[in-house]
């Protein structure tokens, strides 16, 4: 990336309370503009590394160094997280260095404790401004990817012509247990009024031997109930 791009971020954001003299000669006394400067930079190029290696994408300074031949992928992501710890590990030396340079002021501690987090505040602002503008590069720079067309998928013949012979021949859905009862029922009409009571018993039967869901869902217990209470209304009437 280029160096320009953080040489055109203003270090400083106004706090309350402060005149812009005072903020003006706090800024400009010794090292500190350069190294909340330099702080917010490293941060900002750590941040640009870490998208990197999880996007997969390689930064142009880092195909850069690899001359005219492109890296793979995998050795590219490799000289990403190098550089990112290269990055946090000069993050860490600047902000020491300026807490040591403030340590070493003739200010009282509470002074010297509000102002390191006046600091921490400019670092942090200086650090979000500069990767808005990191972020919105690196995005540009991904590629995107093609747009599918909306492709109609067409069946085949036989898919056509299964479902030209109707719903007879459809996939029959499941049922639930009053259709199932009301199926032996309807059977056991047909029979003679000797021959219906067995039919019905036999059918509810078949029911609670071989149909898994309706005993997983507590339907046997549904036939069975609602197959004595169908025997009394006989037996009564």
């Amino acid at each position: 990336m280029k160096g320009t791009i953080y040489s055109n971020v203003a270090l400083t954001r106004p706090h309350a309370g402060h005149s812009d003299a005072t903020l003006g000669k706090r800024e400009h006394s010794g090292l500190t503009p350069v190294l909340v400067t330099l702080i917010a930079v490293s941060i900002c190029r750590a941040r640009t590394f870490s998208f990197c290696i999880r996007t997969k994408q390689l930064p142009l300074d880092v195909k850069a160094l690899f001359g005219g031949y492109h890296p793979s992928i995998g050795h590219g992501i490799r000289v990403c997280k190098i550089l990112r710890s290269e990055w946090h590990r000069q993050e860490r030396t600047y902000r020491d260095a300026l807490h040591v340079q403030l340590q070493l002021t003739d200010l009282t501690p509470g002074v010297k404790k509000r102002r390191w987090r006046e600091y921490c505040d400019r670092i942090e602002y200086t650090a979000n401004r500069l990767w808005s503008r990191e972020l919105a590069s690196l995005r540009a720079q991904r590629p995107t990817k093609p747009r599918q067309s909306g492709v109609v998928h067409s069946c085949s013949d036989v898919v056509h012509n299964t479902l030209a012979l109707g719903p007879k021949f459809v996939v029959d859905r499941g049922r639930s247990t009053p259709e199932l009862l009301s199926k032996v029922r309807s059977v056991a009409g047909h029979a003679s009024p000797e021959d219906s009571d067995r039919c019905i018993s036999e059918g509810v039967n078949v029911l609670l031997r071989g149909t898994a869901a309706i005993s997983r869902f507590s339907g046997g217990r549904a036939l069975a109930e609602d197959e004595c209470s169908y025997r009394n209304s006989r037996q009564n009437s």
